[in-house]
C-alpha cells in the first residue's frame, strides 16, 4: 500500500505518461509523411482483403 500511496502522492504515473505522450507527439510530427503512407497502405490492404473475401 505504501507503493500505491507514494505513486499517488508524487503523481509519478501521470508524469511518466505525460513524458511518453510528448515523445510520441514529437515522433509523429517528425515522421508524419511516412506514417500517413503506412496508414494508406494498411487501408488499401484491408480494402483489398475485404474485396477478395466478398468475391469468395
Amino acid at each position: 500500500m505504501i507503493d500505491v500511496n507514494c505513486k499517488a502522492s508524487t503523481k509519478i504515473i501521470q508524469t511518466l505518461a505525460d513524458i511518453e505522450a510528448r515523445y510520441q507527439a514529437a515522433f509523429i510530427a517528425h515522421h508524419r509523411e511516412q506514417l500517413e503512407f503506412e496508414r494508406r497502405a494498411v487501408a488499401d490492404a484491408v480494402r483489398e482483403a475485404k474485396r477478395v473475401i466478398a468475391a469468395g
